[in-house]
């Protein structure tokens, strides 16, 4: 039996797709098959292409994500962001889906970064959840660093409710990276 699994991919017009596949060429679009986007290059565009921040949780140029927007509050050294969630973000009914909220809680600690002048990447991340955190209304997500050992960087955050009450809370590690080596673009082969 020949198992044939379709993925819609969304990949801005401006990007081409190359096919890597471990059959090529006598590829039969099996699941091993996957399409990666490859940027123009200058020599395509005329010009350097900027780089895009498809983030799921603050990337502006992910049109599926959630476009969160950060404060940074250096008199107490935390990162504040206000949202209200969407209908697509749930879970329960009219409340936000656990997964959901996880994310906020990372995205609100990893912003911590910039504060702190820092690249760091999550390495462990616990949510308590107290109570169901609701779609439609204005919500307080916050963090701040608590202390640092080493590269190991420890944060909380919380979700506050309008009226103040915590519907959840978030403690994680990360650890501090160097960029140049953490994200360095493997050599083509």
């Amino acid at each position: 039996m020949h198992l044939r699994i379709v993925i819609p991919l969304l990949i801005p017009k401006r990007y081409k797709v190359n096919v890597f596949c471990a059959k090529k060429p006598k590829c039969h679009g099996n699941v091993e098959c996957r399409a990666m986007a490859k940027r123009p290059s200058k020599k395509e565009t005329g010009s350097t292409p900027a780089q895009n921040n498809c983030c799921f949780g603050c990337g502006p140029d992910n049109p599926h994500g959630m476009h969160l927007k950060f404060h940074y509050d250096k008199k107490h050294a935390r990162v504040i962001c206000r949202v209200r969630l969407e209908a697509r973000f749930a879970g329960p009914p009219d409340h936000a889906h656990g997964g959901i909220i996880a994310t906020l809680l990372d995205e609100v600690m990893a912003k911590l970064n910039k504060l702190h002048r820092v690249t760091s990447v999550t390495r462990h991340l616990a949510v308590d959840y107290f109570r169901p955190v609701p779609l439609g209304r204005l919500i307080l997500v916050q963090a701040n660093e608590s202390r640092v050992s080493g590269r190991r960087r420890f944060r909380d955050a919380e979700i506050l409710s309008q009226r103040g009450e915590i519907l959840v809370k978030g403690h994680a590690v990360f650890i501090t990276v160097d960029p140049s080596l953490v994200f360095a673009r493997s050599p083509k082969t």
